[in-house]
């Protein structure tokens, strides 16, 4: 498996291409070097009312959310996710945010207009790594 980092200034990263347990392995690569990380399913944790407070209380420096959708709601919750300082366990405390890694558990190309089209290639960079593990296997080969 590839070494990957988190980039300068990145908040979190969007892994697409091959299949769930491929992305699974990378995101829990990338997560184990930050240190405590925590693995829940998107749905959890795709709207303001949900669990999420369950998954900060344990402090995790990293929050991995597997079965990602590839649509705009989904793109907007990421956005959200990823530029928020803190958030909130829904009881009025607030956690400082940790990383997230998000894996779509399909191989579906991203779509880029989720993402502001080509806003993408100016702010997402800093915030929103992108790990396409479909053109990671189309290389070695």
């Amino acid at each position: 498996m590839s070494k990957k980092t988190f980039t300068k200034g990145a908040r979190g990263a969007l892994i697409t291409g091959q299949n769930r347990s491929t992305q699974m392995a990378h995101a829990e690569e990338l997560a184990a070097q930050m240190g405590l990380y925590a693995v829940v399913e998107y749905s959890e944790i795709s709207n303001d009312g949900s669990p999420l407070g369950r998954t900060l209380m344990k402090n995790p420096k990293t929050v991995i959310a597997e079965n990602t959708p590839l649509n705009p709601d989904a793109a907007t919750r990421i956005k959200e996710l990823i530029t928020a300082k803190y958030l909130s366990n829904g009881d009025d405390r607030l956690f400082p945010a940790p990383r997230f890694i998000f894996c779509t558990g399909t191989g579906e190309p991203l779509p880029l207009r989720y993402f502001g089209g080509s806003g993408i290639r100016r702010r997402t960079p800093r915030r929103l790594m992108v790990i396409d593990l479909s053109a990671e296997s189309e290389a070695a080969k």
